[in-house]
């Protein structure tokens, strides 16, 4: 188990700043690893403001959800706003961001949504036909219908003549050329 730093050893660290010494010098006169000496440093001031008396007056460590509870409920009377809970500040510092972060993977999960499907910007209805093209009684009549695979991943438009029923697919590109014999 990690054992938090005395006073004593914050006392040298103090000490060994004032005399900008390396962290690792330190570490050797309090028998820690440098590591330990460098996240005491930066969480409290770093190399400037770092101060024993202060870190030891803290509490030294992480605030727990209990303790700044009570602390709280020591400087604020019954009913004032700022006095809350420990269940409250439970939630909002740990369960809201978990909340948060539960969603945020669900969306990467499913990963990225597909593009929307191309819309057709002016459509024309077959109820609005003229009466010629209605009764294929005129040959020359083409209808053309695009066909657009799973995921708009692919594609093929279909031409198809009226009266003789004739189909010709191609490929999307292909049907922005004029075909010959085509109005």
């Amino acid at each position: 188990m990690r054992e938090m730093l005395t006073l004593a050893d914050r006392e040298e660290v103090s000490r060994g700043l004032v005399e900008l010494l390396e962290f690792r010098v330190i570490a050797v006169r309090i028998g820690r690893d440098p590591s330990v000496v460098s996240r005491e440093v930066g969480r409290h001031g770093g190399r400037e403001g770092y101060r024993a008396v202060a870190v030891e007056g803290d509490g030294g460590g992480p605030v727990g959800v209990d303790p700044v509870a009570g602390r709280l409920a020591r400087q604020y009377r019954a009913g004032d706003p700022c006095r809350v809970s420990h269940e409250a500040i439970y939630e909002w510092v740990y369960a809201q961001p978990v909340a948060m972060l539960r969603r945020e993977l669900i969306a990467l999960r499913t990963g990225p949504r597909p593009a929307p499907a191309p819309r057709i910007r002016e459509r024309h209805y077959i109820d609005e036909r003229p009466d010629e093209v209605a009764g294929r009684a005129v040959a020359g009549h083409w209808e053309g219908d695009p066909v657009i695979g799973k995921g708009g991943k692919s594609a093929v438009a279909t031409l198809v003549e009226r009266t003789s029923r004739f189909d010709d697919p191609s490929p999307p590109s292909a049907t922005s050329r004029p075909r010959p014999g085509v109005r």
